[in-house]
Parts: structure tokens; sequence; C-alpha cells
């Protein structure tokens, strides 16, 4: 039966657990390999990312955010992303001013120029933008805000003023950050070295067969490779098929297959009748970036790739 484990350092053949188990009869926290896949992913805040990993506890965790989003006047998103900008229409659609529902003063704020992507056609942003408008968002693009450190998502507590580098100022008394997924690199630097990772991006640094550079005998899929596209959760299994190839080709002595990325795209729901994207360089019109994607968030394909059955 498998069991969860932490792992607490790697090395070049051996990875290192934070408390030991029985393999083979014999009680060990270190387990050698011949091949390791790094899929750490990366690391932000809630709701980002969870901070809590029960059923039970990411519902209570869901319910209190919302809970609190529901008392707030003043809604201030941080980050032109996808992360922003669905979040943006989520609040938007639902806190509309109807069915007993108050409707929101919710602002964006942007340090890029280009909503969704900065390599997306004008066209693209154009459409995001005039979502942004039309359901009333107050959208600030081209400029920082400061933030005081350690701010977290949710509620603020009371009616807070930001700084804008126009020197403008917003209120808000909920934020969130749509900014800031870091790659959790953590246990590669510490075990393979600083060389290991992009000293900019923070990505480990992988070549087109996604092998690190350095450890032939280690690949890295996901949020945390380097290989330059958008890091979405619907490129790791393009990244696991072709370590699975390369993995077999090294044992078997053939040559290695190289990954190829794909065409920087991604979709984008706003609330649930909307949306922006753009695939392959065409950016679909809004009702069908929301028969895609809006009316399901791709819920049902997260559940099937865990072999798992969609709940009601």
């Amino acid at each position: 039966m498998l069991s969860l484990l932490s792992v607490s350092g790697i090395t070049q053949d051996t990875v290192q657990l934070e408390k030991s188990i029985i393999i083979d009869g014999v009680e060990t926290n270190t387990i050698s390999f011949a091949f390791l896949v790094l899929a750490t992913g990366s690391k932000s805040t809630f709701p980002v990312r969870p901070t809590v990993f029960t059923i039970e506890g990411v519902k209570k965790a869901f319910t209190d955010f919302q809970q609190d989003l529901s008392k707030a006047k003043k809604v201030l998103v941080v980050g032109g992303g996808p992360v922003g900008f669905e979040f943006a229409g989520e609040v938007t659609e639902f806190y509309n001013g109807t069915n007993g529902r108050d409707k929101k003063q919710v602002t964006l704020v942007s340090s890029g120029k280009h909503l969704l992507d900065p390599t997306f056609k004008q066209g693209t942003h154009n459409k995001a933008l005039a979502l942004l408008k039309n359901s009333g968002v107050n959208t600030i693009l081209g400029q920082t805000i400061t933030l005081p450190e350690g701010i977290n998502n949710g509620s603020l507590g009371e009616t807070k003023t930001f700084n804008l580098s126009s020197g403008e100022t917003v209120e808000a008394d909920f934020i969130l950050l749509g900014i800031g997924s870091r790659p959790n690199n953590d246990i590669v630097v510490a075990g393979l070295g600083q060389s290991a990772v992009d000293l900019k991006s923070g990505r480990v640094l992988v070549n087109s067969t996604l092998q690190l550079k350095e450890y032939p005998n280690i690949f890295a899929i996901g949020d945390i490779n380097s290989i330059a596209e958008n890091k979405m959760a619907a490129w790791t299994g393009a990244h696991a098929a072709i370590v699975g190839k390369n993995i077999k080709a090294l044992i078997s002595n053939t040559p290695l297959k190289d990954y190829k990325a794909v065409s920087p795209g991604m979709l984008a729901s706003y609330g649930a009748k909307a949306g922006a994207g753009q695939f392959f360089g065409i950016s679909p019109p809004s009702f069908l970036a929301a028969i895609i994607k809006s009316k399901s968030l791709f819920a049902s394909m997260l559940w099937s790739s865990a072999n798992a059955t969609l709940s009601s």
C-alpha cells in the first residue's frame, strides 16, 4: 500500500525522506535511484495553491474565503494574468447587484500592459480588456503597486490604501494576488546546487529531452522545468510521455526524443458565460471560450486524469 511521504533532500543518485520506511525488510530514510523525475511544481498563496491537504480542510478554507469576500466592499486584484483576470470575472458576475448580492467595487492593477500573456496578439488583449471594462472593473495597466510585506489573500480587516507607481492610490478591504507563483526548487538547489536552476526564473535547467543539463539521469516536468512555454497543467502529460520514452531509451541505449514546446496559448474564463484567450495565434470569440472552458473549468478532465469520478 502506498503512503504519502515527504522528501527532505536529493542527491544525484538518492532521495532522502523525512521519516524512515521499510524497504526489503530494512528500515531506511534513503532511496537510491537510477532515474529520478522532478515534478515539484510551483508554490503560491491560497487560493491559488492550497495550504491544507485534507478534503475537509480545503472545503473550510474556501468557505471562509468566500464568506470574507461576501462582506467586502472594495476588491483589489493584483496581476493581469489568467489568475487575476478569472477572479475579476467570478466576482463581477456573482456580485452584480442582483439576487440580494451587492455589487463590488473591483480594481485590477497590473505592471504589464498586456492582459493574460505579454506574447499574445493585441486583439486578444483588447478582448480581455473589454470584458473587464464592460463588467465595471477599474483596470490599471502598466503600473506597479506597493504592497506591505507578508500580505495575504483575503480580507484586509479594514479599508486600506495602496500606492501606485504613478502616484495614484487605490483602496481595498479585500485582496487577491494573482502574481508571485514561484518554482518549488528548494530541494533541487540544496541537493544539486544553484547551478541546476536558472538564476532569474528559479526553474530547473533542462535540455530538449527534459533531462537536467548537469545530471542526465534526472528529469524535470511541469512548472519546475525551464522549457519556454506557458506553465499549465495541460502540458504536464506531454512532458511525462516524453520522459517515460526517454528513460526507456536510456535503458535500451537507443536515441532519446526531444520535447517540442507547444505554441504559447491559454483560455481564461470570465465568469460562466464569457472568456478570452489565444491558441496557435488565434483568439476565439468570447462565447466559444465560454463553451470550451468557462462552463466546466476542465474539472472533469482533472478528475479523469486521476482515474476518479466527478462528484456532484
